[in-house]
């Protein structure tokens, strides 16, 4: 369980990076999905390229 915690956290943590996400300032939920997605895009891209990072 303390793994998957972690893992969890650290996501978080990165998502917690992009200021708009964390803020929530945004007033239609579509478009504070779309952000959502895109940072996560951004997050998963160098693992998917093999940097690993």
């Amino acid at each position: 369980m303390g793994r998957t915690r972690w893992v969890v956290e650290r996501t978080f943590g990165r998502l917690h990076q992009f200021k708009r996400l964390r803020l929530r300032c945004e007033r239609r939920a579509g478009l504070h999905q779309s952000l959502l997605e895109l940072a996560c895009s951004n997050i998963c891209l160098p693992h998917l390229r093999g940097a690993g990072g």
